[in-house]
């Protein structure tokens, strides 16, 4: 299936997927600064974890080195995604996307 894989929550795994076919690029997505607050379509456990899981870019780079995913085959872009993804002049053609909607608000 042709096309780039869209992640917008830096499951590092999916960077395995990046190498094949060999021309797909991984465009991850993440804010950087934790769960953001709930929605109105959330449930109670989302107001449970506002700010946690907060990832980094560091730890992002490490994971996917230590997968072996060379940094030529993916994109990081630090921001929430209705903010970063508007900026693109040709955003990603995507295959699949991995994107928790409360993230695109």
């Amino acid at each position: 299936m042709p096309g780039d894989i869209v992640e917008g929550a830096s499951a590092g795994i999916l960077g395995l997927q990046a190498l094949e076919p060999p021309d797909r690029r991984l465009w991850l997505f993440d804010a950087f600064s934790g769960m953001p607050a709930p929605g109105e379509k959330d449930d109670a456990a989302a107001r449970e974890i506002i700010g946690g899981y907060v990832g980094s870019e560091a730890n992002t780079h490490r994971i996917l080195g230590r997968l072996g995913v060379p940094q030529d085959r993916y994109q990081l872009i630090a921001g929430w995604l209705a903010d970063t993804l508007p900026s693109f002049s040709k955003p990603p053609t995507p295959c699949c996307t991995s994107t928790p909607t409360s993230m695109t608000q």
